[in-house]
């Protein structure tokens, strides 16, 4: 959002937006954390990587379309990124080939993995997590208490020294392994694993949620006013995980307060079609024309929000929903089965 601003609300906005990097962190982790509570014991990796793909791919793969149909019909307009502008039809074969297959983020050029349809990147990552995912849970299911502990401070020692090479620049493409990277973004979504088991053990049960939900806003603001390459992952990681495991915990008594309202939970069943869309409205608009004034920024923002929303529930209603249901197959009715952890 903030290229489609200029003048003082571009100067504000790139405050709130240093740290904006840190909710994909939030969504991997998250990401783990939702894949083991919800998993059932016993269950193998073909149901799995089925059901994975029946929720993620249609939807992905419309917005995909999209982003190439809005690719081709912006070039050589005003207020198009470099990442989305090309020399020749031929120049998109190769990103648009690797987002089919979502192998865009193992590439360490951002022609393939932010451009089309940008956001598609993290779906990469999580595609890698999928894969290994059957694995993972099988042996983290089984592990004791102490190697659980050492998965956590090792995975943890990873994302801290990944952000100090990008610190010190100590080699190319540094950056994106960091953020973009499956093999270092997996250390994310592993925490995420390690935490739910550790909630399931009865873990973690202390956390009140109003006090973390305050810990993590703080934090929050002190990357917006401080940002640096440790606000991408190294920070944001245990407060969020700490936010995760107080949310379930909170929801297991039965106090889901304004959350568990009809509206929020319309939002969480929308969110993944939102996220798919939002950035191409946002660059429909920028093609329009940004905002200098506070007014037109924030009357973009709100057309930006209505039209991400509106086009995020038509994805969900005829995409989302109807080929997940055409495409689970019939392990969907199998109850879940408490994971018995080691």
């Amino acid at each position: 959002m903030q290229a489609r601003l200029s003048g003082d609300p571009a100067h504000a906005f790139a405050y709130i937006s240093n740290a904006g990097g840190m909710g994909v962190t939030f969504f991997f982790a998250l990401s783990g954390f939702i894949l083991t509570w919800s998993y059932r014991s016993g269950d193998t990796a073909a149901p799995f990587w089925r059901r994975r793909f029946a929720r993620i791919y249609p939807a992905y793969l419309v917005a995909l379309l999209g982003g190439v149909l809005l690719t081709v019909a912006s070039h050589g307009r005003d207020g198009v990124s470099a990442v989305q502008s090309y020399d020749r039809l031929r120049d998109l074969v190769g990103p648009f080939l690797a987002q089919l297959t979502l192998t865009q983020s193992w590439v360490p050029d951002e022609k393939y993995y932010f451009s089309l349809n940008g956001v598609g990147w993290s779906l990469s990552c999580e595609a890698f997590f999928y894969a290994c995912f059957p694995a993972l849970i099988v042996a983290l299911v089984h592990a004791s208490t102490r190697v659980r502990r050492l998965v956590q401070a090792g995975s943890f020692a990873v994302l801290v020294a990944a952000a100090l090479a990008v610190e010190l620049d100590a080699f190319p493409h540094a950056g994106w392994l960091q953020g973009h990277a499956p093999i270092l973004t997996a250390f994310q979504f592993v925490l995420g694993i390690t935490v739910a088991l550790d909630v399931r053990d009865g873990k973690w049960s202390r956390l009140n949620f109003r006090w973390t939900l305050l810990v993590v806003a703080a934090m929050y603001v002190m990357c917006c006013i401080w940002p640096s390459t440790f606000s991408m992952s190294a920070v944001p990681v245990l407060p969020f995980l700490a936010l995760i495991a107080a949310g379930c915990w909170r929801d297991q008594r039965n106090e889901g307060g304004l959350l568990s309202g009809r509206v929020f939970v319309w939002l969480g069943e929308v969110s993944f079609c939102f996220y798919l869309v939002h950035q191409m409205v946002i660059r429909c608009l920028g093609v329009l024309g940004g905002a200098a004034s506070w007014n037109g920024a924030v009357v973009q923002t709100l057309v930006a929000l209505t039209l991400s929303l509106l086009a995020a529930w038509l994805l969900h209603v005829l995409v989302e929903k109807p080929f997940e249901r055409r495409l689970r197959g019939t392990n969907r009715a199998k109850p879940p089965q408490t994971v018995q952890a080691g």
